[in-house]
């Protein structure tokens, strides 16, 4: 059998009874956190685990034997914008890179090997509650987790806390493998302080509704944009039918690539301009470089469409290469 197959049955032998044997969705119990299996086989195989977070997380009086971690004292729930919506991932060199010209802040929890491994990307900017959170029991679960083969791990995602996993490559047994997994995904989920949700929000995002409606924008223009050009063909008389559908006639192709050149310039100058606002105003957080990517590509896809369908009409209205 394959490796995540086997891993999936390892993990299928510590569920609960009555488990199914062929079960993709089951839960297992490792002492008081009852851990949510869920396998999506397929081209795109995954395997996420997944817990409450409010069911597993406890008071705080010191964490992880560091006494500074929130605010020196707290002797009860964290208060704290709800959900805290942290993200950790496998810190790549476009985070490097971001955070060296400045584009990307990320919180630093001072424990280099952990800074190092993995990248915080979270609304949550108050710095003593991410440290609460990511303590060195968090940070000791959380560096374990990916050593197995996890990819990504969200904390207090919509109340709940899970690991993903992409790729089964693994030089040790399926049993050892499942073993670790779920002891380390509920030292993670038992180990979180208990947060009180002020009853605030986290900062809305500048741009975000521009960022959305522009990456709608572009993708409706994909399918858009070849009809529309293909209505102009037929107001110019340029299409003629053939047993395979619509075709173009011979000696009306020069304004379409009269149009394709306007795009591939329009859409570059879009870019650098944009860019340029983008960069300046979301420079400063924690996922900057990929919501600045997101409204790149979305501008250059738009303005190219656009100026595509534009240039191409007016190429036809002037006649050019007929």
């Amino acid at each position: 059998m394959s490796i995540e197959i086997d891993l999936v049955d390892a993990l299928r032998s510590m569920a609960e009874p009555g488990t199914a044997s062929d079960a993709t969705d089951f839960v297992v119990v490792s002492e008081t956190v009852r851990v949510r299996v869920l396998y999506m086989g397929g081209s795109s195989s995954s395997l996420t685990l997944s817990t409450s977070y409010d069911a597993n997380a406890k008071l705080l009086t010191t964490v992880g034997g560091d006494a500074s971690s929130y605010r020196a004292s707290a002797l009860g729930p964290i208060r704290a914008i709800r959900p805290l919506n942290i993200s950790l991932v496998r810190e790549s060199d476009m985070h490097i890179e971001a955070k060296a010209s400045g584009v990307n802040v990320e919180h630093q929890t001072g424990e280099t090997a952990f800074d190092r491994a993995i990248y915080v990307d979270s609304p949550t900017a108050d710095p003593a509650v991410l440290q609460a959170v990511l303590h060195p029991g968090t940070r000791a679960a959380a560096l374990a987790l990916f050593a197995l083969g996890m990819s990504n791990v969200e904390i207090d995602r919509d109340s709940r806390i899970s690991a993903q996993m992409n790729g089964f490559v693994s030089t040790e047994s399926a049993g050892e493998k499942g073993t670790k997994l779920i002891r380390a995904f509920a030292a993670l989920a038992s180990g979180l302080p208990k947060v009180e949700a002020t009853g605030a929000e986290h900062e809305l995002l500048p741009w975000g509704r521009r960022t959305a409606l522009a990456v709608a924008l572009a993708m409706v223009g994909l399918a858009a944009a070849p009809i529309a050009f293909f209505g102009i063909l037929s107001t110019f008389d340029c299409t003629e039918g053939t047993d395979d559908g619509v075709t173009l006639k011979d000696g009306c192709g020069a304004p379409g690539i009269v149009g394709l050149a306007c795009a591939a310039v329009f859409a570059c100058l879009a870019l650098w301009v944009v860019s340029a606002f983008a960069t300046a105003t979301l420079r400063g957080r924690s996922n900057s470089i990929g919501r600045i990517a997101t409204i790149r590509i979305a501008t250059f896809m738009l303005a190219g469409e656009l100026a595509f369908v534009v240039a191409a009409a007016i190429a036809f209205s002037l006649r050019i290469g007929r």
